[in-house]
């Protein structure tokens, strides 16, 4: 019989111990996920046979594959803070030194795996209302990927519940605004938003599909300044909708209701669920935009998405305008879509929800890697820019994506505005705009 022992990879922590103390949350997590990660590999190291992959561990064990996978991963995690997130459940630990019985495993070892599992769970209920939100807290210590992948699987679980309270969703949500400069320094833009595979789930559920702010940045009520790139379509539907980018036949819309300073309308049909999903795209202009004044006095440009329908996957992008604005990089931020002021929370170093996003300078768009999940990408993009009458191989492209974004909050992407280009460099938007 070959004994093999898996190595307890444990990072050096002793001074954040000392110094946060037992008491502390940081404190008590180091202690408590060292020794569970220990009792793990003490359990491992005594069954029979080498192990160099979970499926290995499921073989001997005889147990499930996703405990196996568990087991190990606590096991050979090189922070013992990582562990935390992969720990099985009561009645999985139960199953776990069952198995590990009858293969041989010591007593002393099962009762060291179970009191370890237990002084965890003691901490869960002094430090945290349960398991998901101890792990966390504890992800947020030490290792920004492993707070990434435990928020992530925290929006994915508030992604498929919301589909099935609010009856619909989105499986893309696409934003795109490319703005450019004119000479005497208006800064003019357009806007493109694709949504792909939107569909409702519940048959009473009237989910709201276009959506347009008819306040200024003071918040009185003002006439929108939005051009349609499409009249005839904007006339037809009631809706800026670009018809070869959207599926066909294209649905029917409710009537437009103003509310709270937004005209809104929503989508209406038979069908719910796969045999009922959409994809609608639409774009505007706007010319002379109004700047953002941030609460320190800075003037900015900004676009954003607005989270009113459960969403898979959201795409954010500005097309910086190269000649007329220079190389910009946009700063990204996810706020509340109520109860905060827009132009601090965009100005605030410290923003009341954490970043959960980051954008990317993607340089030229002719050289910048297209989105795969949206067929009409570059097509639909190009059709704005051409009929603008703008040159798309002069904007540089900044793009942010976020996977489950939390609904009602917004992703925005926004830039001060830099001081006017010399004149030369300086080019006026065409009429066509």
């Amino acid at each position: 019989m070959t004994i093999s022992v898996i190595p307890c990879y444990i990072a050096s922590m002793a001074t954040a111990a000392s110094s946060a103390g037992e008491t502390t949350i940081e404190g008590v997590a180091i202690t408590i996920s060292r020794d569970v990660q220990k009792s793990f590999a003490r359990l491992i190291s005594q069954l029979p046979g080498r192990f160099a992959r979970p499926s290995q561990l499921q073989h001997c064990l005889q147990i499930d594959a996703k405990l196996a996978w568990q087991v190990f991963k606590i096991a050979k995690a090189e922070n013992p803070l990582e562990a935390v997130r992969y720990l099985p459940s009561v009645v999985s630990i139960k199953r776990l030194s069952a198995a590990a019985k009858g293969k041989g495993v010591s007593k002393d070892v099962l009762e060291a795996v179970e009191e370890a599992v237990n002084q965890f769970d003691v901490a869960v209920r002094e430090h945290a209302d349960g398991r998901d939100s101890f792990t966390s807290m504890v992800a947020s210590l030490r290792n920004e990927a492993s707070s990434d992948a435990v928020d992530l699987q925290l929006r994915r679980a508030a992604y498929r519940v919301n589909c099935q309270i609010w009856g619909s969703q989105i499986g893309v949500f696409f934003g795109q605004s490319a703005v450019r400069r004119r000479a005497t320094g208006e800064i003019d833009a357009s806007s493109l938003a694709i949504k792909a595979d939107f569909r409702r789930l519940r048959a009473d559920a009237r989910p709201i599909v276009y959506g347009r702010s008819q306040r200024n940045s003071q918040g009185s009520l003002v006439q929108p300044k939005q051009v349609p790139i499409d009249p005839e379509a904007n006339e037809k539907y009631g809706i800026p909708l670009l018809p070869q980018f959207c599926s066909q036949p294209i649905p029917t819309f409710g009537d437009a209701e103003v509310k709270d300073g937004w005209r809104i309308q929503n989508v209406r049909g038979e069908q719910m669920g796969r045999l009922g999903s959409v994809d609608l795209t639409v774009a505007t202009s706007y010319k002379n935009s109004t700047l953002i004044h941030l609460s320190d006095g800075r003037k900015a440009f900004y676009t954003s998405l607005t989270f009113r329908v459960p969403t898979e996957m959201a795409f954010l992008e500005l097309l910086i305008h190269r000649p007329s604005l220079g190389q910009l990089i946009p700063n990204v931020r996810v706020i509340p879509e109520f109860g905060v002021d827009f132009a601090s929370e965009l100005a605030t170093p410290n923003p009341q929800i954490p970043s959960l996003c980051v954008s990317k300078a993607l340089g030229a768009y002719s050289t910048a890697p297209p989105i795969s999940e949206l067929r009409d990408y570059d097509a639909a993009t190009n059709r704005v820019l051409k009929t603008l009458d703008w040159d798309v191989n002069e904007f540089d492209v900044v793009r942010a994506t976020l996977a489950y974004p939390v609904l009602n909050t917004t992703l925005v992407l926004w830039f001060e505005v830099p001081p006017a280009l010399p004149p030369a460099q300086a080019i006026e938007t065409s009429e066509s705009a």
